[in-house]
This record gives structure tokens, C-alpha cells and sequence, in this order.
């Protein structure tokens, strides 16, 4: 049950780990020599899924105090004796098909209900091109998966949709398989990949929506300190920006430029973004960000080129376009419909039930925001997907400290654990002015 708060909102924490980093920690030492330690890892249950798959392969995984050992094995994985499953994680699926490609035996790949409907071919289609033998239902289009990897050969690639977990998969089964590997996007996306490949040791060149990875260059483990999840961030920082004068610190973010575009758009609405005690580990910078909330919130635009730089914290930013007053529109986000849920209708249908209307043109959403004048529901049904989950509480806790009501009922609650599992103590402390 959400229930309302009084005043402005005042905080300061730390917040889960970083899931994509998180993700490429274990798989990316898995392929080094020696033993990486990971420390501040995501503990959702994405993560687990990720560790699970890399131990059914033969990756020893051990937890020691605050840190995650991993041993890696040199790009060489032992086959499985069961089906691998990846839970609900799309990318542990795609990223861990691209280690399989490169690997001289079959694995299979499965998921839950929801992950078996997305869509596959993506990844499995240029495995094939690399020399994979990919089976599945409707000709490996989704998951179970069955993956024969075998002698890849080097590729270029140009991808229609610029896609981090695409690009990863292709890179991971390059430098298992040792060959060379280019890929060009329409626009930049994620670079995680690209920087921890960097600092053990590869041979790669990367920029703004390209990446080249030579053969050679024999990769090391690497310890890796996982900063914040600028999309966490992304969820609280959306309710500071409902209330004014709200002001919150998030602490040891990441401040990876491909992750925090979400905050030049909070700055497009009038929020004040202040950065600080910025450091680097393992490729990445993290630091703490400091947000102040507007008085009044303007609607703004995302373009295309945006897009893939922000499409996890779409969501959590159509929550303060419902708040802002007059029309917010976010190009080219197409892609939601292929999430762990269809996250386009699912934002439509939330905000309909606070009476903000919105519609999809196209690949385009439109929201067409009420300042505070919104309706709050009594319960809240939002689809079983942990980012929709999370985003409905920002805007059910918003509306609610806004004065349109004293509580209010969410369902699926438990969803949040999959990528931020004290997601409600952390929205409890910050919503409580603590």
C-alpha cells in the first residue's frame, strides 16, 4: 500500500548496483584468465539468473564478504547437464548466446513465460552469420534456444536498431571465438561492453554508435566495482522533480554519458543537476548527483538519437511528463513493446488511470500532461514487469503527496526484485523526507 507523504521530499542514498555493468562483470571475467572480484553487484534476480547460467557452464562463482569471485576459464566453457535458464533476463539470454556461439558444444537456452515471447532474432540471426547453428521454436526466433557453437569467422554488422545487448552478444562471441568483429548502430547505445573489454586488455576501438574488436589480445580478469543504477536513479529522481523545492542526493551513480541522459532531460523540465566526487573503475565513472526539483515542470521532447541511451528510464520519465503541464513527446520508442511487457501500452494504460492522456502515433508517444491535477485510483494494476511496477509507485506516491488521497493499493508489489529489490524501502525513506 502507498500512502501519502507532507512536505518536500529531502534524501540522500545509495543505490543498487548497476545491472548492465552488473551483467557484464560476471559474463566478460568468465571469458578472462585469473580471477575477477566484483564488489557492489545488482542482486536482483536478473543477476541471479546471470550466475546461475555461468556456473551450469562451468564458471566457478564464489560470494566472499561483500564481493563475488569469479574464476574465469579463457573463453573455453564445459557444456551443461541441464536446460541453462535465464528467468526473465533478456540479457543474460542474448549475451550468454553470444559466449555459447563460440563454445564446440549445444547448449539451451530457456526462460520464463514472459521471456520465451520476445523476440530473439536479433542476436541469433548474426550469430548464424558468424558460423553458429542456432535452433528454436518458429526457426530460433524466441527462446528455448538451442545454441551449437562451432569455428566462428570474423564479420561486420551493420544492426537496423541500435541495441547494447545485441552489440554485447556479438562481442562476447568474438572474443571467445578469437576472431575480429565490427559493428555499426543507427545510434549510439550502451558502451559497457566496450569499456570492460578495454580494461582487460582487448584490442578495440570504439566511438559513438560504432565498435571494432580485433583477433588477439589475450583478456585478463578484472576487478570491478559496480557503481549505481542511473535507471534506479532514474525512478526516484522523477518523484523529486513532482514535488518542488524536493532535492535528493544519489550517491556513487554511474555517470557513464550513454546512461545519464535522463538527467539532461529532468534539466529540459527545470530540475537543477549538480555532479561530483567523480572517480573511475574498470572503464566507467561513477560520482554522486545532486537534484533539485523545479517549481513548476515544462513538457519536453526525446528524439530518436535519444532513445537507446534511455530506453530503460522511459518509463520513470513518462511519470513526470503526466506531471508536467502541456505535451511531452518521446520519438522512436518502439522498442518498449518488446520489454518484459509491452511497456508502451502498459504506460498508457497508467497514466489513463490517473486521467493523463496519452497516445502512441506510430513508434511515438504523447503524453499530454496535468501539472497536479491528477486522479488517483484506489488500486493499482500494473503488468507484472519490475520497471512498470516501480514507475506506478513513483507516480501513485506523487499524486498521492500532491493531495489526491491518503493511499492507495499496488499489485505485483514483488516485481521490484528483479533489478532493485529495496526499491520500496528506498522510496519509503526518500518519500518520508529522511
Amino acid at each position: 500500500m502507498l500512502e501519502a507523504g507532507r512536505g518536500p521530499i529531502r534524501g540522500s542514498l545509495r543505490l543498487p548496483g548497476d545491472k548492465s555493468i552488473s551483467h557484464r562483470a560476471f559474463l566478460l571475467n568468465a571469458l578472462g584468465r585469473g580471477r575477477g572480484r566484483v564488489v557492489g553487484s545488482n542482486d536482483g534476480r536478473d543477476l541471479q539468473s546471470t550466475r546461475q547460467v555461468l556456473e551450469g557452464l562451468g564458471v566457478v562463482i564464489r560470494r566472499e564478504g561483500d564481493a563475488w569471485l569469479v574464476h574465469g576459464r579463457a573463453g573455453r566453457l564445459r557444456p551443461a547437464t541441464d536446460l541453462l535458464d535465464c528467468g526473465n533476463s533478456g540479457t543474460t539470454l542474448r549475451l550468454a548466446a553470444g559466449l555459447a556461439a563460440a563454445q564446440p558444444f549445444t547448449s539451451t537456452f530457456t526462460g520464463d513465460e514472459s521471456l520465451q515471447r520476445r523476440p530473439m532474432e536479433r542476436i541469433t540471426a548474426p550469430l548464424r552469420r558468424m558460423g553458429a547453428q542456432v535452433d528454436g521454436p518458429d526457426g530460433g526466433r524466441t527462446a528455448p534456444l538451442m545454441i551449437t557453437g562451432g569455428q566462428l569467422e570474423s564479420r561486420r554488422f551493420e544492426l537496423e536498431v541500435a541495441s547494447a545487448q545485441v552489440k554485447s552478444g556479438l562481442l562476447l562471441a568474438a572474443a571467445a571465438a578469437g576472431v575480429s568483429v565490427e559493428i555499426v548502430e543507427p545510434h549510439p547505445s550502451r558502451d559497457h561492453t566496450e569499456r570492460m573489454l578495454q580494461a582487460m586488455g582487448a584490442a578495440i576501438e570504439f566511438g559513438a554508435g560504432w565498435v571494432r574488436l580485433e583477433r588477439g589480445g589475450e583478456l585478463s580478469c578484472v576487478d570491478v566495482e559496480v557503481p549505481g543504477d542511473p535507471s534506479a536513479g532514474a525512478l526516484l529522481a522523477a518523484l523529486v522533480c513532482a514535488v518542488p523545492t524536493s532535492r535528493l542526493e544519489l550517491r556513487e551513480m554511474s555517470l557513464n554519458p550513454g546512461r545519464t541522459v535522463f538527467l539532461d532531460v529532468l534539466q529540459r523540465m527545470g530540475a537543477k543537476v549538480e555532479r561530483g566526487n567523480r572517480r573511475t573503475s574498470a572503464g566507467e565513472e561513477r560520482g554522486d548527483v545532486m537534484i533539485v526539483a523545479p517549481d513548476a515542470l515544462e513538457p519536453f521532447t526525446v528524439e530518436a538519437a535519444e532513445v537507446p541511451s534511455l530506453i530503460d528510464e522511459i518509463p520513470a520519465l513518462a511519470t513526470v511528463a503526466a506531471l508536467a503541464r502541456g505535451t511531452s513527446r518521446l520519438h522512436e520508442v518502439g522498442e518498449l513493446r518488446f520489454k518484459e511487457s509491452d511497456r508502451l501500452e502498459g504506460i498508457v494504460h497508467l497514466l489513463d488511470e490517473f486521467g493523463v492522456q496519452a497516445n502512441v502515433h506510430g513508434n511515438d508517444l504523447v503524453v499530454e500532461g496535468r501539472g497536479g491535477e491528477l486522479r488517483v485510483p484506489r488500486r493499482l494494476r500494473p503488468p507484472t514487469d519490475h520497471r512498470m511496477v516501480m514507475a506506478a509507485a513513483v507516480l501513485g506516491t506523487a499524486a498521492l503527496r500532491r493531495g489526491g488521497g491518503a493511499s492507495l493499493v499496488l499489485e505485483s508489489a514483488g516485481e521490484a526484485a528483479v533489478s532493485f529489490p529495496a526499491f520500496f524501502e528506498s522510496l519509503e525513506m526518500v518519500s518520508g523526507g529522511q
